[in-house]
């Protein structure tokens, strides 16, 4: 396998996953439960676990340095990602 096409499928998922947050936060009034009570939690569970789960696949993708240096470089990708689709959601 060639190097371009070995990080072209390293990253895919992290791409896809990225396509998938996008459009369901694209849907309005996705939603859970009427209950604040309820929906409040879920949301907050869900979007942890959303967006744990992109760290996790953008330090799979980086695969250069130490682990814990991906991972933090993945946090901070991850989390800009989730600041644009904050905005994105506005």
């Amino acid at each position: 396998m060639s190097p371009t096409l070995g990080r072209l499928v390293r990253w895919a998922p992290a791409v896809l996953w990225m396509a998938v947050i996008f459009i369901l936060s694209a849907q309005p009034g996705l939603a859970v439960s009427h209950d604040p009570a309820v929906e409040l939690p879920i949301r907050r569970v869900a979007h942890a676990g959303v967006f744990a789960l992109l760290t996790l696949l953008i330090a799979y993708a980086v695969r250069a340095g130490q682990a814990h240096r991906r991972l933090l470089a993945a946090g901070v990708l991850a989390a800009i990602y989730g600041l644009t689709d904050e905005l994105h959601q506005a």
